[in-house]
């Protein structure tokens, strides 16, 4: 019998939610912080269906678990593994490892806890991140800075554009920081303890954590100073 991995996500489609602009935002936020997600050797619908199952499960049953986000993920994941192992089943029909499946789940599980306690904005996040990256580009010499310490010039966008969203994911937009310089400080300890995307590509290129700090700072406080902040009323 042919395997039809669309059609099994087919049958799964009233589960979802209807919730669909605040899934879209998620799921935007996991393109915008997993950049490689679609480059698996899968089908793009594919992976969007699966991510957007994903997404209204961790929703729908996240409150039926207590501990750190990491610990949520883990039971969030392991329901998953039982009552729905056809996700895991598609997802090794391209060849990836079970235990490098299992580890890339539960990161995606973990993004989606931390992204779903943030209200969605009233403005456009990715036209806000575009906006703000443009200024980056012609208005400083971080991007020329990026590339002479070796990432790829077709690179070096996606690095100040990952930046400049976990910036602003970071912030509330109703409530410009009081201090720049310390909201600064305190958005790179994050972005560097959290280990995302960005810090991973960065140390695949083999630059350090100290050479690229002050570049990601600099990032940072250019962002927090051109957030088009908003009215509460």
């Amino acid at each position: 019998m042919f395997f039809n991995p669309l059609m099994i996500l087919k049958n799964y489609e009233n589960s979802y939610r209807q919730d669909q602009e605040n899934i879209d935002y998620i799921i935007k936020g996991i393109e915008s912080d997993f950049p490689n997600i679609y480059n698996q050797g899968m089908n793009k619908n594919i992976v969007t269906s699966l991510l957007r199952f994903i997404v209204n499960y961790v929703q729908d049953n996240r409150y039926k678990y207590k501990g750190t986000k990491e610990e949520i993920a883990g039971y969030l994941l392991n329901d998953l593994n039982k009552k729905h192992s056809w996700i895991f089943l598609i997802l090794s029909i391209s060849g990836i490892e079970y235990q490098r499946i299992y580890r890339f789940l539960k990161r995606i599980i973990i993004f989606i806890l931390l992204y779903i306690e943030k209200p969605t904005p009233v403005y456009d996040l990715q036209k806000e991140i575009r906006r703000i990256t443009n200024i980056i580009r012609d208005t400083t010499n971080i991007f020329n800075r990026l590339e002479k310490l070796g990432i790829p010039r077709n690179e070096v966008r996606s690095i100040v554009r990952r930046v400049v969203a976990f910036t602003l994911r970071s912030i509330d937009i109703y409530n410009p920081p009081l201090d720049i310089q310390q909201a600064s400080q305190q958005i790179l300890r994050n972005l560097i303890r959290s280990n995302t995307s960005v810090i991973r590509d960065i140390r695949y290129y083999g630059i350090t954590i100290p050479e690229v700090r002050p570049i990601l700072r600099r990032i940072i406080r250019i962002t927090l100073r051109n957030v088009s902040y908003k009215d509460k009323y």
